[in-house]
């Protein structure tokens, strides 16, 4: 139920499993309201289960929505069924508060063609003054596709916080039949300040990876564009990257998502965002390795009009005035780089596809890290997926940590797939790299890789990282941690389970952030 001044919401109650005759389990409730001064909102309650043929797990419920310095309620999961249940959306937040997380979509558990995991709630907008919540990641599925991970919620209009961060695509669990499940959506900043909520990953696949959802836009006047989430690993197909972010005036275009590696076909990475006036454009995501052939990079983001490098792979550009630019930048930036190892204005490189290796640190002054390398396949029985590289620091003044690069897949008898790298942190202001996902192993006695460690928050504005989402099976492939909260954020949401295995931890709250949300288990696994 509800409060008035002061108290917490309670918790909405678990939904039914379906009775015989009945193909649909009962929609969780919604979680109480909190306390208008003191008290935290109720999470919405966990969707019901239905194993009858062709049925659908109930609904989570939607979390309730938070007092005036509390955050939304976390949605509720949905339920297991032939066809998943829909994640609960995650509660609007407060007049200061963020939105609540959304909950996780439900298993699919029928191996009929045309069913489909549950899809993540999206996650809560922001209040007037609050940053957004972080989708739910999509319910795993042994049918046709897996969930597709919920969007992040909008920050509130007169926002300092961030968009919420898109939830990750489900599992596709199926050899030779299940697709990974799309990102979610990063949600939108403010009017005037903040950045672009992060994409999420797009979820690994029997035949085609999931493709990375898109990165928020960024306030008007202050901010960066979200990066765009990876796309998942495919056996077939890898998934495309999502596109990143654009920008405010002052701030850098979010880097574009890496494609997903395969032991076919890798994923093309997807196009950076650009700046406005004064920042980068972000890096293109690179394309990912494939068993026959890689994916393409993407389109690299172009600069401010002031002051700004061009992301990775940007178009040759026309304008004398912007080729004069960037010439003399270049200039300025080659000793700092040769001295130090990374610009002084502009965005760390992303590391080589397959290999494995860190993204580079942003500019001393400005700029995105570059993003982790996904970890090589491995053919070899008993063989381990190798790991994901690191995702690049953030640049001194502003800039966006690096994503994790995802682990690599192994495709021999009692293979371990990689584990997924950690973001990159921000340092005084920007949003740190998600985890990356953990490498699929896909023959006789597999486990999967667990997911890397979400980056930290800017100190002084940015939203933590969102741990990796693990693979199954097993429960080798626990989702990775969130990342710590800088002065005002909460702590990272903590990434999913693969099949079998247990979610991240939730974040940790620095000064006067709450701490992240766990990350959901996989099925069978703990939350």
């Amino acid at each position: 139920g509800n409060t008035m001044l002061w108290g917490s919401g309670g918790a909405g109650g678990v939904g039914g499993a379906a009775a015989d005759g009945a193909a649909l389990g009962g929609a969780g409730g919604r979680g109480g309201n909190a306390g208008m001064l003191f008290g935290a909102a109720g999470s919405g309650g966990t969707g019901g289960f239905s194993f009858l043929g062709g049925g659908t797990g109930g609904a989570g419920g939607d979390g309730g929505t938070g007092g005036l310095f509390t955050d939304g309620g976390v949605g509720g999961s949905g339920g297991a069924g032939s066809n998943g249940g829909a994640g609960g959306a995650g509660g609007t937040g407060g007049l200061f508060g963020a939105g609540g997380t959304g909950g996780a979509g439900g298993f699919g558990t029928s191996s009929t063609l045309g069913t489909v995991g549950g899809a993540g709630g999206a996650g809560g907008a922001g209040g007037l003054f609050g940053a957004g919540g972080t989708g739910g990641s999509g319910g795993a599925s042994i049918g046709s596709t897996a969930g597709a991970g919920g969007a992040g919620g909008d920050a509130g209009m007169f926002a300092f916080g961030d968009g919420g961060a898109g939830g990750a695509g489900g599992e596709g669990l199926n050899n030779g039949q299940t697709a990974g499940g799309a990102g979610g959506a990063g949600g939108n900043a403010g009017l005037l300040t903040g950045n672009g909520g992060t994409g999420g990953a797009g979820g690994s696949g029997r035949t085609t990876g999931g493709i990375g959802g898109a990165g928020g836009t960024a306030g008007q006047l202050i901010g960066s564009g979200g990066t765009g989430g990876s796309g998942g690993s495919g056996i077939t197909t890898g998934g495309t990257g999502g596109a990143g972010g654009n920008s405010g005036v002052l701030g850098n275009g979010g880097n574009g998502g890496n494609g997903g590696a395969s032991a076919t076909a890798g994923g093309s990475g997807g196009a950076g965002g650009n700046g406005l006036l004064i920042g980068n454009g972000g890096n293109a995501g690179s394309g990912a390795t494939g068993g026959v052939t890689g994916g393409k990079a993407g389109v690299g983001g172009i600069s401010g009009a002031l002051l700004g490098a061009d992301g990775f792979n940007a178009p040759l550009s026309t304008n004398p005035v912007h080729i004069l630019q960037q010439n003399a930048l270049s200039v300025v930036n080659q000793p700092v780089q040769a001295l130090t190892g990374r610009p002084l204005i502009g965005n760390g490189a992303n590391g080589t596809p397959g290999s494995g290796a860190a993204g580079g640190d942003g500019g001393w002054l400005f700029g995105n890290g570059g993003n982790g390398a996904h970890g090589a396949t491995n053919t070899a029985a008993n063989g381990t997926g190798g790991t994901g590289g690191a995702g690049g620091a953030g640049g001194g003044l502003f800039g966006n940590g690096g994503a994790g690069g995802a682990g690599g897949i192994a495709t021999g008898a009692n293979g371990i797939g990689g584990i997924g790298g950690a973001g990159g942190s921000a340092q005084l202001n920007g949003v740190g790299g998600t985890g990356g996902s953990g490498g699929q192993s896909i023959n006789t006695g597999a486990k999967g890789g667990a997911g890397g460690h979400g980056g930290n928050a800017g100190f002084f504005s940015g939203a933590a990282g969102v741990g990796g989402h693990g693979a199954g099976p097993g429960a080798t492939g626990v989702g990775g941690a969130g990342g710590t909260g800088g002065l005002f954020a909460n702590g990272g949401v903590g990434g999913a389970g693969g099949s079998g295995a247990a979610g991240g931890a939730g974040g940790n709250g620095l000064v006067f952030g709450d701490g992240g949300t766990g990350g959901a288990g996989g099925s069978a696994g703990a939350g």
